[in-house]
């Protein structure tokens, strides 16, 4: 009788043990609400706990998600999971760095929630995570064309947001500096319904190179560290090339002085030109790390001409077909320096300030500034043999000669030291001819 009283309770109590295993589950942690345009900080304090984060979406809405680590060794495997108001999972990603769910629509309006753990369940720590939407992005900060703004990342995996009206058959132009993120920077361009146009990432220096717009309303950046793992500050800046907002006027034949007030400042210079007509150009900067960048856009923003050098940037002819204004970019390509730099240009069809010439003339002049071209003009027969010589009395000084014919076709170009010749040209037709020096 014992004996069957004992083999009875033994076999009970794993009854007992093998029901509570069963129903042992994840720990959840307390729910933690989250809205657009924020970030928090969490940890997970146990192996297998799950924190819920909660947010109000509406049908339409188009959300960014991202976590990472912030214990500063990636101890955790980020994972999240996007679940709608009535529990359907809709997204998730894992990632032993920067989980991110990319662009997910909402198709419901209600409460939504985000599930964050640690994927393999197994490792505790502390995390950041991120909620934004972007068409339009909330809590964003306002950028004008000809803005340049500083602005910060304080935690990781935050989002900034920059928005601007743009208007459909516009182009822009953009530069984003790196001053302080250690895993660089990642640039984000959305239209007003919330589609990628453009994504780019770099180590100290981002450029989106003449965007063309589409659709008029409110365009957005998106700004993160790459990898969503460092905190640092940063600069961004934005010009219309077809509109642009601060300009200068540019006289033909003038050397132009002017600085970057940053290392991804844009100068803007316009000038106004008949469909034809043509340009020659000349621009250095004064500091040595001074890469400089030449751009020239037509009236309607396209980009009709780039070059950049370190030194004198001597461009070429640079035909003009469409009558209206013109625009001249300055920038420093590696966006490095705030130096100053000058410029000059000159129309080919119609020089301003030239000098007249002719056969057998001689003339002495000088050259005020290191970029100046003096410019000659004079008449010739189809078939005309000529020589011109030039001579410099300074002997640091290495002149060089270029002959144009009135379209801006270049027809000859040599450099020498003190003493620069061009023998026997060959004119190929009548007309007036121009001379740099």
């Amino acid at each position: 009788m014992n004996n069957s009283i004992r083999v009875w309770s033994l076999s009970f109590l794993l009854m007992l043990i093998s029901f509570s295993y069963i129903f042992a589950g994840p720990e959840v942690a307390d729910t933690v609400a989250i809205s657009y345009g924020e970030t928090k900080t969490g940890a997970i304090s146990v192996n297998g706990e799950v924190d819920i984060f909660q947010f109000n979406g509406s049908v339409g809405d188009i959300v960014i998600i991202q976590m990472h680590s912030t214990n500063g060794s990636d101890s955790l495997d980020s994972r999240i999971v996007l679940n709608s108001p009535t529990g359907t999972s809709l997204n998730k990603s894992q990632s032993r760095g920067l989980a991110r769910i990319d662009r997910v629509t909402l198709n419901e309006s209600g409460v939504y929630e985000i599930q964050v753990s640690d994927g393999g369940n197994d490792t505790t720590g502390t995390y950041a995570i991120s909620l934004q939407k972007i068409n339009p992005p909330v809590n964003s900060t306002l950028v004008n064309f000809g803005d340049l703004l500083t602005d910060s990342l304080t935690q990781f995996t935050e989002m900034k947001t920059y928005t601007f009206s743009g208007s459909s058959g516009g182009i822009i132009v953009s530069q984003i500096l790196n001053q302080s993120l250690s895993t660089g920077i990642q640039v984000e361009l959305y239209d007003p319904n919330g589609l990628q146009i453009k994504k780019l990432a770099g180590s100290s220096f981002v450029r989106t190179d003449t965007v063309h717009l589409n659709v008029t309303g409110t365009y957005s950046f998106l700004i993160t560290a790459i990898s969503g793992a460092s905190v640092g500050s940063f600069q961004l800046t934005l010009e219309s090339t077809d509109s642009p907002s601060i300009t200068r006027n540019l006289t033909f034949g003038q050397v132009l002085t002017d600085s970057l007030s940053s290392p991804i400042g844009i100068k803007v210079f316009q000038f106004s030109a008949t469909a034809g007509e043509a340009i020659l150009s000349q621009a250095k900067g004064i500091s040595a790390n001074f890469k400089i960048r030449f751009e020239v856009f037509d009236p309607s923003g396209e980009l009709i001409y780039d070059q950049s050098t370190t030194g004198l940037l001597h461009s070429a002819s640079v035909p003009l077909n469409t009558t209206g204004t013109y625009y001249i970019f300055i920038t420093d390509f590696n966006a490095t320096s705030t130096a100053s730099f000058a410029l000059f240009v000159q129309n080919l069809n119609l020089p301003v300030g030239a000098i007249a010439t002719s056969y057998g003339s001689a003339h002495n002049d000088t050259t005020t500034h290191a970029i100046q071209m003096r410019t000659f003009t004079f008449n010739s027969d189809s078939g005309d043999v000529a020589t011109v010589i030039t001579r410099s009395l300074d002997p640091a000084f290495r002149p060089a000669m270029e002959i144009y014919d009135s379209t801006g076709v270049l027809l000859r170009h040599v450099q020498d030291n003190t003493v620069t010749r061009i023998d026997t040209i060959t004119f190929p037709h009548a007309g007036p001819f121009i001379l740099f020096v």
